[in-house]
C-alpha cells in the first residue's frame, strides 16, 4: 500500500545525498584554497628580498605563518560555533584572505610587511 507519508529510509537518503554534495563542494573549496597558499608561500620570501629586506626581517616576516596556524584556527572554531554561523564565517574568511593579500602591494619596510602578514594571517 502506497503511503502519502515518506519513510524514514527514504529521508535518510536525501539527507545523506545533500551532506555528500556539501561535503563535496567544501572538499573543492579546501583543495583549490591549499592549492594557491602552497603556490604563494614558497614566493613571498622572494618577494621579500626583491623588495630589499634582510634576510632576518624575512624570517621574522615568516614566522607569522605558523604561529597564526596554531592559534586563528581554533578562535574562528569558537566564532563560528558561538554563532552557529560555519559557512558565513568561511566565506568571510575566504573574502578576507584574498583581499588582505593586497596589503603586500604597498608595502614598504618590515614593519607594513609584517602587518599585511599578520592581517592576512589572521584569515
Amino acid at each position: 500500500m502506497l503511503s502519502a507519508v515518506p519513510d524514514k529510509a527514504t529521508n535518510a537518503t536525501i539527507d545523506s545525498d545533500i551532506v555528500k554534495r556539501q561535503a563535496l563542494w567544501l572538499r573543492v573549496f579546501y583543495f583549490f584554497h591549499f592549492g594557491a597558499l602552497g603556490a604563494l608561500f614558497p614566493f613571498l620570501p622572494l618577494l621579500f628580498a626583491r623588495r630589499e629586506l634582510r634576510a632576518d626581517q624575512i624570517s621574522w616576516i615568516m614566522v607569522l605563518i605558523p604561529l597564526a596556524s596554531m592559534t586563528v584556527p581554533p578562535l574562528w572554531g569558537i566564532l563560528a560555533d558561538a554563532f552557529q554561523a560555519r559557512a558565513k564565517l568561511l566565506r568571510i574568511a575566504s573574502v578576507g584572505s584574498a583581499c588582505s593579500l593586497f596589503l603586500l602591494v604597498p608595502a614598504k619596510g618590515v614593519l607594513q610587511h609584517m602587518l599585511a602578514m599578520a592581517v592576512f594571517c589572521f584569515f
